[in-house]
């Protein structure tokens, strides 16, 4: 039914079907995250190139590479895994712990710039600024965006790609997509294009965007307002049992 070129029909079914079932599954539980999302977006690539190019591929790869890159959250054995072998350090484990640690530290922001270059591109086209290519077009996720009017098309590709004002291009992105998903005006109705906004929000702009420049020169100037370096943002339940520890300080002082 999917044909696929360099597979025999029983290969592709069978490969397809064993990552579709397994792959999801992991990454629920948050096990092996990084080679389930892996094969999960192999599967989309070849699914978006050999088969129907579709807009709902192009979001969920882009998710599924961000789960490559970044990895899993506390909320997840993958979490707890790599504390076991954190404390070995001669082990295979932590190596793959380490080189890890490295793309969630260094590739994730260089990702969150691909990903804000490839929407303000698509939104570029989207508006009309110029024709791509048909094999480009198929990369680019423009029916993303449409009910837009075309100039905020562009305003919202300049922020973009410049990285200005990443949450508030996330919030009002978010809003527009629901809202013409909501109302019949947009040909997909998909939660894709929310997740990876949200995941924009909340990591920011990432390199070379004048967030970070900004972000930079009140660090400097205002040092005392300064994030606190020892944060794992990843750590949920670490930074919730802080906030638990805070508190509780805080009612002891109010009660002395």
């Amino acid at each position: 039914e999917y044909p696929v070129e360099w597979m025999s029909p029983v290969a592709a079914a069978s490969t397809g079907l064993a990552i579709e079932l397994v792959a999801p599954i992991l990454l629920l539980i948050g096990f092996m995250v990084r080679p389930a999302a892996l094969a999960l977006a192999i599967l989309t690539v070849v699914a978006q190139s050999e088969y129907i190019p579709t807009t709902t591929n192009l979001m969920l790869i882009a998710l599924l590479i961000w789960y490559v890159i970044h990895g899993a959250a506390s909320i997840s054995v993958d979490f707890y895994w790599a504390r076991r072998w954190r404390s070995k350090a001669n082990s295979i484990g932590a190596g793959l712990l380490a080189v890890g640690a490295w793309s969630r530290r260094h590739l994730a922001l260089l990702y969150i710039l691909v990903i804000r270059i490839w929407l303000g591109t698509s939104l570029l086209i989207y508006a009309g600024t110029f024709e791509p290519s048909i094999g480009l077009a198929t990369w680019m996720p423009i029916t993303s965006f449409s009910g837009l009017p075309d100039w905020v098309a562009v305003l919202f590709a300049v922020l973009l790609i410049t990285g200005t004002a990443a949450s508030l291009v996330s919030y009002a992105l978010t809003f527009v997509i629901a809202a013409f998903m909501l109302t019949g005006a947009h040909p997909d109705v998909t939660f894709y294009p929310v997740l990876l906004l949200s995941i924009y929000e909340s990591r920011g702009a990432g390199v070379l965007s004048i967030d970070q420049y900004l972000e930079n020169w009140l660090t400097k100037k205002f040092p005392q307002f300064g994030a606190d370096d020892d944060i794992d943002p990843d750590d949920w339940i670490g930074t919730l049992r802080s906030w638990i520890v805070a508190l509780k300080s805080g009612l002891r002082q109010i009660r002395q």
